[in-house]
């Protein structure tokens, strides 16, 4: 099934963190974004914020197009908020093939974070995810999430990423963390 590229990256920015388990990370990271194509930043905006429970997150944009998508664990699905249209995404769907990666210790420090980074290599990408050691989550709700690589992506970092640098044949996308704040958060938040 071929997706609209503007539905693609918006599904593609949403699945982009991974889901907390237990004692590890659960909060919310804001997110600053740079695209290198001027519609894409008024249509996602500029910011993002992700909020992190248990195996379900949520990402509100700031854009004027993309409003927001919530990931259900137990549906594996995320509903996402499109101007006034509300989208619904199978997860357990394979979106692409990873054809090559590769982590690299100890690369860059983002918000005063020393970070490794897993670089892959898809048939539609090539991502960077910069993740510390620091803001560790467990895989294992993310072991169904084949949509946008994230099963195999989270069974390697095994954290939070704090930078995602995705390129494509004729774009590119950087989200940056410009915040980071652990707190517990209500259940009602993952809701519609």
């Amino acid at each position: 099934m071929m997706l609209n590229p503007l539905l693609h990256i918006f599904v593609f920015l949403s699945f982009q963190i991974p889901i907390p388990e237990q004692t590890d990370f659960e909060g919310m990271v804001t997110y600053h974004h740079e695209y290198s194509i001027d519609s894409l930043s008024r249509f996602y905006g500029e910011e993002s914020t992700y909020f992190f429970k248990k195996g379900n997150y949520k990402q509100v944009f700031n854009g004027q197009g993309a409003k927001l998508s919530i990931y259900d664990v137990g549906k594996n699905e995320i509903i996402s908020v499109i101007g006034q249209d509300t989208i619904v995404t199978d997860c357990g769907l394979k979106s692409e093939d990873i054809l090559d990666y590769e982590i690299i210790e100890n690369s860059e420090k983002v918000l005063d974070e020393l970070c490794h980074v897993l670089v892959i290599k898809t048939d539609r990408r090539v991502t960077h995810y910069f993740y510390s050691d620091n803001y560790k989550v467990c895989p294992s709700f993310m072991e169904n999430h084949k949509y946008g690589s994230l099963s195999f992506i989270y069974s390697r970092i095994k954290a939070l990423p704090l930078r995602i640098v995705t390129y494509y044949p004729s774009f590119s996308i950087k989200m940056t963390a410009i915040a980071v704040k652990e707190k517990e958060l209500s259940n009602k938040l993952f809701k519609l």
